[in-house]
């Protein structure tokens, strides 16, 4: 290794996803030198295609926050579908309804295409030359003692802190020798897809939780458009062709949702694996572990981006307050902080997700479906209680912005 090459940081981040490029973005913007790895660099431009694609993600409002404090939200909001009410709904009868009244706010957040996003974010650090180095590798090795990242190619990164935002298979975690928990009752997949119908989405995101899965709507800036998300046990769908659940989506949402009239898959749904699982430990031997690499949840919610930028904001300000006070990036103290800042509401989340995902896919007929109905009406009546859940869902993502 040449060490005269060496490219000194003081932040090196594995992963160039969406909370990989924000935490990027947000530690540029107070003032830190980042170098970001990843074999996959998004350096080609989207096609439209991909930016009108069924990969999006729901923004609550704090999140928005903080891409308005990094001056990117007037680009993006255009694109973005604000959504009003949201409904709930097992089987047959029992539901909940929250709408943004509740809220007390102009809408519960906003439906965004994941490209759009993952672009801005890109650009944003692209103009950051003097604080910005990319590496377009994949990490070999990480002494933490000599602080040092090594790649495959044998390019050397010295960095006070490694991050890593490589996701549920995380190279990162591995190197921190830090385990995980699994939910193995989650043995889903998801189907995702455009979903065109006759009558208009009236700016509702709907969660209908059905005996053999759980099926998902959002809607977007097109009336007549909305994502659907239908999530079922591996085993059932294995030999199923696209055709075919693209079919039965069209079915079930026709018999379960009428209001939306007649409707249509606009192209074959994509598959994705879900995981539920947690790392036992946020960080060690100065990596530290943000987004799904530290917390993966069951995406029925809707909340697993949010929970991964509210990683990013409290890492940042814990961060940024040390360098001010001269003090090592890596040092446990903090790292401590930010882990007990977000773990306790990262196992709340993830386990209330998987508690419905096993608990409402009940038969209609069952007792369960009875307790669910009555347990739901209460919900939905009682005022604290409901103020309560709609504090929960709409600030998965915190207020620690401060630090920009």
């Amino acid at each position: 290794m040449d060490e005269s090459k060496a490219i000194k940081a003081d932040i090196v981040i594995i992963g160039a996803g969406i909370t990989g490029l924000a935490a990027a973005a947000s530690a540029i913007r107070s003032g830190l030198k980042v170098c970001c790895i990843d074999k996959h660099l998004p350096t080609e431009p989207y096609t439209q295609s991909q930016l009108e694609s069924a990969w999006v993600s729901a923004l609550a409002r704090p999140a928005t926050a903080l891409l308005e404090k990094l001056g990117l939200w007037n680009e993006l909001s255009p694109f973005a579908c604000a959504y009003q009410n949201m409904v709930v709904k097992i089987g047959g009868e029992s539901e909940i309804k929250i709408s943004h009244r509740d809220a007390m706010a102009e809408n519960l957040g906003f439906i965004l295409n994941n490209f759009r996003l993952k672009k801005s974010l890109w650009d944003y650090c692209q103009q950051s030359k003097d604080q910005w180095i990319i590496c377009e590798d994949n990490p070999a090795s990480w002494d933490y003692k000599h602080e040092r990242l090594v790649t495959q190619k044998g390019q050397v990164i010295e960095a006070q802190l490694c991050i890593g935002a490589d996701g549920v298979n995380s190279w990162a975690r591995d190197a921190a020798g830090i385990g995980i928990n699994k939910d193995q009752a989650i043995n889903d997949i998801a189907w995702v897809g455009i979903l065109v119908h006759e009558n208009p989405h009236q700016w509702a995101a709907r969660q209908h939780f059905f005996e053999d899965g759980v099926l998902g709507i959002l809607p977007t800036i097109n009336y007549h458009q909305s994502v659907y998300v239908w999530s079922t046990r591996v085993h059932l769908d294995q030999h199923i062709s696209q055709a075919k659940i693209a079919e039965q989506i069209v079915a079930r949402v026709q018999k379960a949702l009428p209001f939306y009239g007649a409707c249509h898959t606009q192209d074959l749904p994509r598959q994705h694996q879900i995981v539920s699982q947690s790392a036992l430990k946020y960080h060690a031997k100065k990596i530290v572990l943000i987004g799904d690499a530290a917390n993966a949840v069951h995406p029925l919610a809707g909340q697993g981006l949010n929970m991964g930028l509210r990683h990013v904001a409290e890492l940042t300000g814990k961060l940024v307050k040390v360098q001010r006070q001269h003090r090592r990036l890596s040092s446990p103290y903090v790292l401590d902080q930010y882990e007990a800042n977000c773990r306790g509401f990262d196992a709340l989340s993830r386990e209330t997700y998987a508690a419905m995902r096993r608990y409402f896919c009940v038969k209609n007929t069952s007792y369960l479906q009875t307790l669910l109905a009555l347990g739901l009406y209460t919900v939905d009546k009682v005022k604290p209680i409901k103020d309560r859940l709609i504090r929960h869902a709409l600030h998965a993502n915190n207020q620690a912005t401060d630090w920009i």
